[in-house]
């Protein structure tokens, strides 16, 4: 299937005229983007959002658009709350989780205090206004599900947690261990984990199943990412080859789900603490006083500096988290069960005004490749009919307000078929001046119809 972008004529002035609704040709879908009424496209760079710590000091730095060839504008976002009594100098005192919330607007950081355990939990507006959030302590948050839970990683397992703190499940296990990186395998809807020694799949059912992948000789995961391009898992590790602290290569590990393990390994960057997986399949890096942006194979596509924070106990620890801030996202809110609506909302920071188009379909792959965008769904019927069906799909096109919002549903009580089916959505905007349309793509949501 073939996607193209018409650009309509300017008539009288500012009108244009546009379909409301893309058209489908044979397997060509036409999408009509108005010309002239908005501003040059250029390329979206990403900021970054990167936090560290220097004993009693937590800083987050928002790091603008940091091209290749010129250097980034850096800022101070939020400097957090020092810890309590007895916290300062630990070296488990840091920033040991970080996500949107579900408004897409604030970051929810969890901290340690000086133990094992994150005892504070702090959400952020995009200014950098700092204020207690309310979630149970022992819980490490790591992303938003389907159904707008927060996924949290408890002592010996997984915990699913509203906004408002009620704790609506947990799934325990002997075998998992102070679980330290987490991710949904949009595929499978399993909960993927490094405890202290191994990857372990956790079903929604509650089957633990693992060790599923070896960790490399004195490797240990950094961080952890779902490819929607493969399918696979994406680790980021430390692998130890010699007994001193600087003698290791920084890894990147694709996790199968046939139990392959494919790793390439590099040595540049060696300070690396974190990564995060950019949209267009790209690596952003942190660690120490660096910001590395690299393909997976490990060619670099630049180095920043970063300011060294001011020293207000012993040594430095520098940055050692990083995260993509103002992309296009996609949220579900409530459950998807047949006899019922279910809501999407629509987030594009820095895509304000934009037309926007959603669609729906079976399967991640082959997925869509625009020469410029990879869009990752399947050109299948349930594709075809999310794009052309305003009555079942409702909102799925057009136009964000000037914040990048916009809300969406399906009326899936009208589409009794698609009970026990697991389908995945995205949007993206569009913009007359981009070679193929489109301004960006979002991330891939997977929902499980009940």
């Amino acid at each position: 299937m073939e996607l193209r972008v018409q650009r309509s004529r300017a008539n009288s002035g500012s009108m244009t005229m546009c379909p409301r609704r893309p058209s489908l040709t044979g397997m060509v879908i036409v999408v009509c983007v108005s010309a002239g009424t908005y501003a040059q496209w250029q390329p979206a760079v990403p900021n970054m959002i990167v936090s560290g710590q220097d004993n009693c000091t937590r800083v987050l730095l928002r790091v603008i658009s940091p091209a290749p060839g010129s250097s980034p504008t850096v800022g101070v976002l939020a400097t957090l709350p020092q810890p309590g009594p007895g916290g300062c100098g630990s070296s488990n005192l840091g920033i040991s989780a970080r996500f949107l919330d579900v408004n897409y607007r604030d970051l929810y950081v969890a901290t340690s205090e000086g133990g094992l355990s994150p005892t504070r939990f702090w959400r952020m507006s995009p200014s950098g206004a700092v204020g207690a959030a309310s979630l149970p302590v022992g819980l490490w948050p790591h992303f938003v599900d389907e159904n707008a839970n927060y996924v949290a990683a408890t002592f010996q397992g997984v915990a699913w947690v509203r906004y408002d703190g009620t704790v609506v499940r947990t799934i325990l296990d002997q075998s998992i261990w102070f679980p330290t990186v987490v991710v949904e395998d949009v595929d499978t809807v399993d909960i993927v984990l490094f405890d202290s020694t191994y990857f372990r799949r956790v079903s929604r059912s509650g089957v633990v199943s693992g060790p599923v992948w070896p960790t490399l000789p004195g490797g240990h995961p950094l961080s952890i990412a779902f490819d929607p391009e493969t399918g696979s898992i994406v680790s980021l590790q430390h692998i130890q080859y010699g007994p001193l602290p600087s003698q290791y290569y920084l890894g990147i590990l694709r996790l199968n789900r046939d139990g392959v393990n494919w790793a390439q390994l590099w040595r540049p960057a060696q300070d690396a603490k974190d990564f995060a997986l950019d949209r267009d399949g790209t690596l952003w890096l942190v660690g120490g006083v660096s910001l590395h942006h690299t393909s997976v194979s490990g060619s670099s596509m630049g180095t920043w500096s970063l300011p060294y924070l001011t020293l207000t106990f012993s040594g430095i620890e520098g940055w050692h988290d990083v995260f993509i801030e103002g992309q296009n996202n996609l949220r579900g809110v409530g459950t998807a069960q047949v006899g019922s609506r279910y809501h999407l909302f629509l987030s594009a920071p820095n895509e304000g005004n934009l037309p926007y188009q959603v669609a729906a379909s079976l399967a991640l792959r082959p997925g869509i490749d625009t020469g410029y965008h990879k869009i990752h769904l399947s050109p299948d019927g349930l594709f075809a009919a999310s794009l052309s069906n305003a009555t079942f799909f409702q909102g799925f096109s057009g136009v964000l307000d000037s914040s990048g919002s916009a809300r969406a549903s399906i009326e899936i009580h009208q589409i009794p078929s698609l009970q026990g089916a697991r389908i995945y959505l995205t949007f993206v905007t569009l913009h007359s001046g981009s070679p193929d349309g489109i301004s960006a793509v979002s991330n891939v949501l997977g929902v499980s119809v009940q």
